[in-house]
């Protein structure tokens, strides 16, 4: 990718990779926590899972479901829907439960009004649950002049609290405050250590 793409050196976001993602009220029957054993609820076949095909939830969790593909109890999705899809399907107890960045979820259940039927759990093999996510343009002479822009824009936008604010009205409610530790962490603190060289 680094061939053909430009980054941004400001993150623009914090994605959680995968968490899991069900029905509110629902908690207790993958977790007695915050976090859920995915190896442990794949092992209930009672339990259906909607996967994204083409998707990486990282290397723990994409292992674990290599294991379990082909089981009844997994069914795979493809395309440019698969989010509105696994969320039909979720609202319809289809499935029980499927793997996806909370926030992208969110935003696509607040576009369908079912933001308040859905929760999500982290999942313990997930190693790496926090990510800063950058803007990608492509490796051009166009890429390589926006790019610079793209990066001033951000870190205004990070030194005036503005980037989190419009951030914060994607997160999950049950997600605010680990949202704020990770945003400051990944984000925030690099861009004033930065600022301050």
């Amino acid at each position: 990718r680094e061939k053909t793409m430009r980054y941004s050196t400001v993150p623009c976001r914090v994605a959680y990779t995968c968490r899991l993602i069900h029905r509110v009220g629902e908690s207790a029957r993958f977790s007695q926590g915050d976090a859920a054993s995915l190896r442990a609820i794949l092992a209930d076949r009672s339990l259906i899972c909607g996967v994204q095909v083409q998707g990486s939830c990282g290397t723990g969790i994409d292992a674990l479901l290599a294991q379990h593909r082909g089981e009844p109890n997994l069914i795979s999705f493809s395309g440019e829907t698969s989010v509105e899809r696994l969320l039909r399907m979720l609202e319809a107890k289809r499935v029980d439960y499927f793997l996806w960045d909370a926030f992208v979820v969110e935003h696509v259940a607040k576009r369908r009004g079912l933001h308040n039927k859905i929760a999500s759990l982290s999942v313990v093999e997930n190693t790496r649950a926090a990510v800063p996510a950058y803007v990608v343009g492509p490796k051009t002479p166009w890429g390589e002049r926006i790019m610079p822009r793209i990066d001033q824009v951000l870190r205004q936008a990070v030194a005036s609290g503005r980037l989190y604010e419009i951030l914060k009205k994607y997160v999950p409610a049950s997600m605010i405050g680990q949202f704020t530790a990770d945003y400051e962490r990944l984000i925030a603190e690099p861009v004033r250590s930065a600022s301050q060289e």
